[in-house]
């Protein structure tokens, strides 16, 4: 089995996981924080509901830059319902699914980092 197929197969796990969570949301308390530090209860289920969109730079870019010009650009949505966030993720999740069914196994032997400017946050050798 090739290493995008058993990530595919993980990924619907996680849709499932991601699917029961975003779906217990309570509507109407939105702007509710965990802490008064913590991002709103829309940011955190938006950005939930957008992680599998990163697809393409952590699969096909050997790095991921949150300091990047495209990074610091990016103005995350503000979804305004429980729906419009499940269709996120669905929307989401058909993207990385794109994205892995076009990654062969070598694709997966480089090196990759995960990092903010100079700071690196994780660095995986291959």
């Amino acid at each position: 089995m090739s290493i995008a197929q058993l990530l595919l197969d993980e990924l619907e796990r996680e849709l499932e996981a991601n699917r029961e969570l975003l779906n217990r949301l309570p509507d109407g308390k939105w702007d509710w924080k965990p802490h008064e530090k913590s991002m709103s209860l829309r940011r955190l289920a938006t950005h939930v509901a957008e992680i599998p969109s990163w697809s393409k730079s952590i699969l096909l870019a050997d790095e991921i830059d949150f300091m990047s010009p495209e990074m610091q650009a990016w103005v995350p949505r503000e979804m305004q319902s429980k729906e419009e966030i499940l269709a996120e993720l669905e929307s989401a999740a058909e993207t990385c699914r794109a994205h892995l069914e076009e990654t062969g196994d070598e694709d997966f032997d480089r090196d990759w980092t995960m990092k903010a400017g100079d700071q690196v946050a994780m660095k995986e050798k291959k």
